[in-house]
């Protein structure tokens, strides 16, 4: 968790957009680019 309670940090939302798609479509390209930002 960050301060205030969300787990969510600022500069999050690209990634949280990527993996609502990812949950719509299961488009697998979509979760390899989530993996590739946080590596």
């Amino acid at each position: 968790a960050v301060p205030g309670g969300s787990f969510l940090r600022r500069g999050d939302e690209p990634v949280v957009e990527l993996l609502e798609r990812f949950n719509r479509t299961q488009d697998f390209e979509l979760l390899h680019a989530v993996v590739r930002r946080a590596t």
